[in-house]
């Protein structure tokens, strides 16, 4: 378990060609291996081609700037098999050179000492794995949020269509009801008439009504 305080740390870190030994550890040795360290763009890139995906379970490099109140910015921690320990004061930040940016250096293979820095370590990272698990809840909240504004759109568009296309052949049926009746002269047929005719306008309120229904809804998607 390696725990770097800052970005220029996992730089100083990564020219001493420590990352590069921890990998190989981890892929060629069959050792778990999981880093701490704050990142930017770069990091990130040097990351991805550390390949670290190959095997997630025996190399795990995770951010930690990203969790509030969990940056660390003192020392560089170092827990191996959970016996041992080795915390190295950081002094200088700004000093590439490794020697010039830190100061003591303290090993233990106390268990107090060593069950210290670990629960350090693995509190954070157990919120690391909080923050990941509520950004993919967010993530899929987001994409079912979405998923469900783009069927409200479609129903409503759909709605909106089937609305003005039944409202289209019903004006002519009005119409030509209205011509038929000014002709006919027997009561039986002029019922009929009336009857197509009172139809037609309940159909045509409800193609009303559902334009409506498709006007509001349109304000909330």
């Amino acid at each position: 378990m390696l725990l770097l305080p800052t970005i220029n740390a996992f730089y100083r870190e990564e020219r001493l060609g420590i990352i590069r030994l921890l990998k190989e550890a981890a892929l060629g040795r069959d050792i778990n291996v999981r880093i701490l360290t704050p990142t930017n763009d770069d990091i990130e890139q040097k990351i991805s081609k550390l390949g670290v995906f190959e095997r997630p379970h025996k190399l795990d490099i995770r951010p930690i700037e990203m969790i509030t109140g969990a940056t660390v910015t003192t020392v560089t921690m170092v827990v191996a098999d959970r016996k041992e320990s080795l915390a190295i004061e950081k002094i200088d930040d700004s000093k590439d050179n490794f020697l010039e940016a830190t100061g003591s250096a303290t090993y233990s293979n106390s268990k107090p000492t060593v069950l210290s820095y670990l629960s350090i370590f693995e509190s954070l990272w157990q919120q690391t794995e909080l923050y990941m698990q509520v950004k993919e809840t967010n993530r899929q909240l987001e994409h079912a949020n979405e998923e469900v504004k783009l069927h409200s759109k479609m129903q409503n568009e759909f709605i909106n269509v089937a609305a003005h296309e039944l409202r289209t052949p019903i004006q002519p049926i009005l119409s030509l009801s209205d011509m038929l009746r000014q002709k006919i002269t027997e009561p039986q047929q002029y019922e009929l008439v009336n009857i197509i005719s009172r139809n037609a306008k309940r159909l045509q309120r409800l193609a009303e009504d559902i334009l409506d229904v498709a006007k509001i809804g349109s304000r909330w998607c």
